[in-house]
C-alpha cells in the first residue's frame, strides 16, 4: 500500500512526460511485482488512482498500460494452454523469423548475455538492471526483448531465451503480462513491417530516439559499467 500511494501521489503527475525515459527516477512505477504476486489487484491499483488524480492530471496512461495491456494478456493466457510457448506467436512472425534464421548466429554467448556483457551498451544497461535491481522500465525493456531475437539462432531459441532472462531474474517474471510483452517483440499484436535481414517483418530494436531524451546517453554508460556479481550460466535453455 506505501508503494502504491507513492506511485499515485509522486509518478502519477509526472508519468505521462516521463515514462519514455528511462534515466528518470519516476519513469515507472514498479507496482508490477505486487500485482503479479497478487499481493495489489488491478481494480485496486485503478481505483486508487482515480482517487489521486485531477482534472489537470493526465492518468489515463496508467490505467491504460494495466487495464488495456495487462488484464488484456491475463485475458488471452485463459483461452492458451501455455501462455509462455512459442506458438502464441501469430503466424505471419514465426514464418518471416524462421525464414530468416540462416542469417543469425549464436552471438554474444548466453554467459555474455545473462551478465550484460555484450557490444551493445543499452542492452547491457537493461540487462543490469534485472541483474541487480530484479526490475526494468518498461521503454528499456522492449528494446532489451527486440535485440534478443537477433541474437539466438533460431527464433524459437531466441523465445526460450528471452523468457528465460526474464522468469529467472524479474520479480515480475512467469507472468501472462510479461509473456505478452515479450511476444510484442516478437510480432504479437503488431502489424508486419517491411522485410529486412535477421528480423523479416518483425520490428528491429531502435533506440535512437530514446538515446535523444534528457540524461539517457550517460544514465546507459553508467548503468552498462556497473560491477555485478556472478550467477549460474546453464549450458542449454
Amino acid at each position: 500500500m506505501r508503494q502504491l500511494k507513492w506511485a499515485c501521489e509522486t509518478v502519477l503527475p509526472v508519468y505521462e512526460k516521463v515514462r519514455s525515459n528511462p534515466s528518470h527516477p519516476l519513469c515507472g512505477t514498479r507496482l508490477s511485482p505486487f500485482l503479479h504476486f497478487g499481493v495489489l489487484s488491478a481494480r485496486e491499483v485503478v481505483l486508487e488512482i482515480r482517487k489521486h488524480a485531477d482534472g489537470k492530471q493526465k492518468n489515463w496512461r496508467v490505467s491504460d498500460e494495466i487495464m488495456s495491456w495487462r488484464e488484456f494478456f491475463h485475458h488471452q493466457a485463459r483461452f492458451e494452454s501455455d501462455p509462455a510457448a512459442y506458438e502464441t506467436l501469430p503466424e505471419w512472425a514465426r514464418e518471416t523469423l524462421e525464414k530468416h534464421q540462416s542469417e543469425r548466429a549464436d552471438a554474444p554467448t548466453l554467459d555474455q548475455i545473462i551478465h550484460g556483457e555484450t557490444d551493445d551498451e543499452t542492452w547491457n544497461a537493461a540487462q543490469k538492471q534485472y541483474l541487480l535491481e530484479a526490475w526494468m522500465p518498461n521503454n528499456i525493456r522492449m528494446y532489451w526483448g527486440k535485440k534478443i531475437v537477433g541474437w539466438r539462432r533460431t527464433p524459437q531459441e531466441a523465445w526460450r531465451t528471452a523468457c528465460y532472462l526474464n522468469d529467472r531474474f524479474s520479480l515480475d517474471g512467469r507472468d501472462a503480462a510479461t509473456y505478452g510483452n515479450i511476444g510484442w517483440c516478437f510480432g504479437k499484436l503488431n502489424h508486419p513491417s517491411g522485410e529486412q535481414e535477421i528480423y523479416g517483418k518483425v520490428g528491429r530494436p531502435w533506440d535512437a530516439t530514446m538515446r535523444k531524451r534528457s540524461g539517457v546517453n550517460e544514465w546507459l554508460a553508467e548503468q552498462a559499467k556497473r560491477e555485478t556479481y556472478r550467477v549460474f550460466v546453464p549450458e542449454k535453455i
